[in-house]
C-alpha cells in the first residue's frame, strides 16, 4: 500500500526544490502540504465512528474494566494515526511524484512573463515582458 522507500525520495527531491523556491512559491507549497494534512486527518472520522461502534459492542456483550478502555482508548487512537499517515504519505507521492513538471510549469511561467538580462556590474534583471491581449470589442448596435 505505502512505499516508503519512494516517499522518501519524492520528499527529498520535494525539500531540493522547495529550497530553490521563492517566497511566493514558499507559501504556495506550504499551504498545499497543509491541505494534504489536513485532508489526511479527515480519516479520523470514520475510524472514530468505527471505534465508538465497536467499543458499545463490546459494552453490550461483556462488563469491560477501566483498564480495557484506556488500553482500547490506546490502540484505537494508533490505528487511526497510522491510518492518517498513511494516506498522507499516499497523496504527497501523488501530489509530488514528478517534482521536475511541476519545476518546469514553474520556470515556464515565469519565463513568459520576464526577460532576464545583465547589466554591466554582472547582476541579473527581470524585466516584465508586455503581452499583446486580446480585449474584447465594443458590440455594434444592431437595427431591426
Amino acid at each position: 500500500m505505502i512505499d516508503i522507500k519512494k516517499f522518501l525520495q519524492v520528499l527529498k527531491n520535494y525539500l531540493n526544490y522547495v529550497m530553490k523556491a521563492s517566497f511566493k512559491d514558499l507559501l504556495i507549497y506550504f499551504l498545499e502540504l497543509m491541505i494534504l494534512v489536513v485532508i489526511s486527518l479527515l480519516l479520523l472520522f470514520p475510524i472514530e465512528v468505527i471505534r465508538s461502534l465497536l467499543y458499545q459492542l463490546i459494552l453490550l456483550f461483556s462488563n469491560p474494566q477501566a483498564t480495557f478502555y484506556q488500553i482500547y482508548n490506546i490502540i484505537m487512537y494508533l490505528v487511526g494515526a497510522f491510518v492518517s499517515f498513511c494516506f498522507f504519505i499516499y497523496m504527497f507521492n501523488k501530489r509530488y511524484e514528478d517534482i521536475e513538471k511541476i519545476r518546469s510549469k514553474s520556470e515556464d511561467r515565469v519565463s513568459r512573463v520576464y526577460k532576464n538580462t545583465e547589466n554591466e556590474d554582472g547582476t541579473i534583471r527581470r524585466q516584465v515582458i508586455e503581452e499583446e491581449l486580446d480585449l474584447p470589442k465594443k458590440a455594434e448596435k444592431k437595427r431591426f
